[in-house]
């Protein structure tokens, strides 16, 4: 019975770890779904700054949907582990423990009572006929009663130990069910959206490449550009021909033949060995 005994305590001790690591992590799963939810709010709202943009408006939008579906799938998944807690091992833990406490509590009581009217038997003195008679009426309930709480006693541990292995199993299978559930659905919604997915991320990768070429012939002509010397006010240009001649065009500076002889700007064309205003 000591041995039994300390199962059922250790177990108790057990099960009293594992309900509060399950209330932990159901608490925790409801406050990532929440924090979840917040995000993909935040996901569809980033659809209104694209309202011009038809694909970037329709991925947010249908993913956003996907998704949550997905985090209602997980709060389901909670619910129904925390259910499970409650109908069995929390049940087994509260109430069938409980019974077993109180049991004990109750046969200790009775070991004690035994004990009190043996030892009031055997104090009284064998002259006073009366109240041996009355002793031994004493020492037989007690032992009535002691005996009927052994009983209730051993059939408690009983209960416990058959009761506790079909509780743990029923709840491992309703979780292990709950989680197959989660999974079936939430890849059921991923799956309705798995053709829309692809053709998207082929867009993409097209949009990529072609970006891509786009910058690398920006790049070209921005390197073109700076090894060439071209100059707003003059150029230097070659014909072919009879106008294969080098013409040159530039602002110089003529000086007038007036009184004064200033100088003034001026846009020459030089062709040959000829220079024009």
């Amino acid at each position: 019975m000591e041995v039994v005994e300390s199962e059922v305590f250790d177990l108790e001790s057990r099960l009293e770890k594992l309900v509060k690591l399950s209330s932990h992590m159901v608490d925790g799963g409801r406050h990532y779904c929440n924090s979840s939810r917040q995000f993909v709010c935040s996901l569809r709202d980033l659809s209104n700054h694209s309202k011009e943009d038809a694909m970037l408006k329709e991925c947010l939008e249908r993913f956003s949907d996907s998704l949550d579906k997905i985090i209602d799938n997980h709060m389901e998944l909670l619910d129904s582990i925390q259910q499970s807690f409650k109908q069995k091992l929390h049940h087994l833990l509260k109430e069938d423990l409980r019974s077993f406490r109180d049991s004990r509590k109750e046969l200790e009581r009775c070991r004690e009572g035994l004990e009190s009217s043996l030892n009031h038997n055997a104090e009284i003195s064998r002259k006073k006929a009366q109240e041996v008679q009355e002793a031994a009426v004493g020492v037989q309930t007690s032992r009535k009663a002691f005996r009927e709480r052994v009983l209730d006693y051993t059939l408690q541990i009983n209960v416990i130990q058959g009761k506790k292995k079909f509780d743990i199993l029923e709840f491992m299978l309703q979780l292990i069910d709950a989680q197959t559930c989660f999974l079936t659905q939430s890849h059921t919604v991923l799956h309705n959206v798995e053709e829309y997915r692809k053709g998207l991320a082929a867009q993409v990768h097209q949009t990529v490449l072609q970006g891509a070429r786009e910058q690398r012939d920006l790049e070209q002509k921005l390197i073109s550009m700076k090894h060439k010397d071209v100059s707003d006010e003059d150029a230097v240009y070659q014909g072919e021909g009879e106008n294969s001649e080098i013409v040159i065009e530039g602002y110089l500076f003529k000086r007038a033949s007036n009184t004064f002889k200033t100088w003034s700007r001026r846009w020459i064309v030089g062709k040959g060995n000829e220079a024009k205003c």
